[in-house]
C-alpha cells in the first residue's frame, strides 16, 4: 500500500497492525515526506529535500513574471527503505 504522505502510512501501519496484519510479510507500506515519526515508525518513503524546495519556491516566487512560461523544477528524491516494506514473497 502506497501513501501519499507520511502521516497516513503510519496510521495505516497501525491498522493494519490492530486487525492482525503483519507490517511487511503480508502488507507493504510505504509513504511521502521522511517526517522523523517515519524513521521511528520503520516507515518506508520516499525522502525530498525540504530546504531546496523551499528555495526553489522562494525564487520561483520572487522570480514571478507573466511571460515565463515554464516555473517547473525537478528536485532529487530517494527511497528510504525501512521495515514497512519488503520483497514479494518474503
Amino acid at each position: 500500500m502506497s501513501c501519499l504522505t507520511d502521516v497516513l502510512a503510519i496510521g495505516a501501519i497501525w491498522a493494519a497492525e490492530r486487525r492482525g496484519l503483519q507490517v511487511p510479510a503480508e502488507l507493504t507500506i510505504t509513504g511521502f515526506d521522511d517526517i522523523p515519526e517515519s524513521s521511528r515508525a520503520g516507515l518506508t518513503t520516499v525522502a525530498r529535500p525540504l530546504v531546496e524546495k523551499g528555495q526553489a519556491a522562494g525564487e520561483l516566487l520572487i522570480s514571478a513574471t507573466p511571460a515565463r512560461a515554464d516555473r517547473r523544477r525537478l528536485l532529487r528524491t530517494h527511497l528510504q527503505i525501512r521495515g514497512s516494506s519488503a520483497a514479494p514473497g518474503s
